[in-house]
């Protein structure tokens, strides 16, 4: 019994993966430096940092009707 094999360009896919990789590198990089240069105006390191705005001292979740839409909290 012989078996068919086909033949397969590696040498192109190898060129396909390196480009790939590549793209995917410049898109980390690309990551890092937006990162340092806009921070999440929302994260904090600390914890007795002041909150947010979307935390609630309130746990009253689920007495809402389906569908609602809480509106925010007035300061």
């Amino acid at each position: 019994m012989v078996e068919e094999t086909r033949d397969v360009d590696t040498a192109g896919m190898d060129e396909r993966l390196a480009q790939s990789q590549h793209l995917i590198d410049e898109a980390k990089e690309t990551a890092a430096e937006l990162a340092e240069t806009n921070p999440d105006p929302y994260e904090t390191d600390r914890e007795d940092d002041p909150p947010s705005g979307f935390e609630s001292d309130v746990d009253d979740q689920g007495n809402e009707p389906p569908g609602a839409v809480r509106a925010p909290r007035q300061s």
